[in-house]
């Protein structure tokens, strides 16, 4: 057996099996703990998150490759932003933020273990080397991180330290395009600092797992759900009339029409909870 993650395979589905047994573990052990201890295993888990998405730089194949490794803990797509501030937003008394803490991060974290890109391919970029082994320190980084950033919200959720509003729903498309700001910012910056390729800069294909340039080649299938509420001049370049995704600009319709999808999606299990201890209470 090739001791490789790959969709499907045994290490694919071993890694969803952990995810499962921690977070029924976890939803075990706080059931009749206070608020408090609830709160602080929740602070645990997002700060571990934060000091591991910092700690992996002393860690091959990071370490090999400075100044411009340091880019991997900087803003660079939507779970590195949710791993840099969901302790702050947790830690925090705003509602709209920790709406979008639950809904981002329990689909995020979903979909990073539906497809682990980063524990497939030993890939920085455009540069690609090769396959990682299943238990690897990145690959075992990889499946915690995004585990925390499912797990930390949807416990919030779940034991009711916060609950999303439907009243509180238009604020959530303005805070998924400022995330999707941030990176577009972040990538300038890092291009500034020459730490990406600058051939690679706008490339749909690069540096895009967030789809703020476009919709990568690999994704067109998929993409079409967005792509169809595009204007076609959000797709051009103004200046030559080449295809070109206005960074950012691109997903703001899509945006405001997929927040509610999103925000019912990740919040159904809490629903059909609170559907379920109505009918007891009865």
């Amino acid at each position: 057996m090739h001791m490789y993650v790959e969709v499907g395979n045994f290490f694919y589905f071993l890694y969803f099996a952990i995810a499962i047994a921690i977070t029924i573990g976890l939803i075990l052990f706080l059931k009749h703990k206070n608020d408090k201890v609830k709160r602080n295993v929740i602070l645990f888990l997002l700060f571990s998150a934060l000091a591991l998405h910092f700690a992996k730089l002393l860690f091959e194949p990071y370490n090999q490759m400075y100044p411009e490794i340091i880019r991997k803990v900087s803003f660079e797509n939507i779970c590195a932003v949710s791993t840099l501030v969901f302790p702050f937003i947790f830690l925090s008394k705003s509602k709209i933020l920790k709406d979008y803490m639950i809904v981002m991060g329990i689909i995020s974290g979903l979909a990073a273990y539906l497809y682990p890109t980063e524990a497939i391919f030993d890939t920085f970029d455009s540069i690609y080397f090769g396959m990682k082994g299943a238990f690897s320190f990145d690959v075992i980084r990889f499946y915690y991180a995004h585990l925390v950033i499912f797990l930390a919200p949807f416990l919030m959720g779940y034991f009711k330290l916060h609950e999303f509003k439907l009243k509180r729903l238009i604020y959530l498309p303005f805070t998924i395009l400022l995330t999707l700001a941030i990176i577009y910012v972040n990538e300038v910056i890092l291009l500034q600092l020459r730490w990406i390729d600058p051939n690679g800069f706008i490339d749909v294909n690069i540096r895009n797992s967030s789809f703020v340039f476009g919709i990568p080649d690999h994704y067109k299938n998929v993409g079409v759900i967005f792509d169809v509420f595009v204007f076609d001049f959000m797709k051009t370049n103004p200046f030559n009339g080449d295809p070109y995704y206005w960074p950012v600009v691109w997903l703001i319709i899509p945006s405001f029409i997929y927040a509610p999808v999103l925000a019912v999606l990740s919040n159904s299990p809490f629903m059909i909870q609170n559907a379920i201890i109505k009918i007891k209470n009865k």
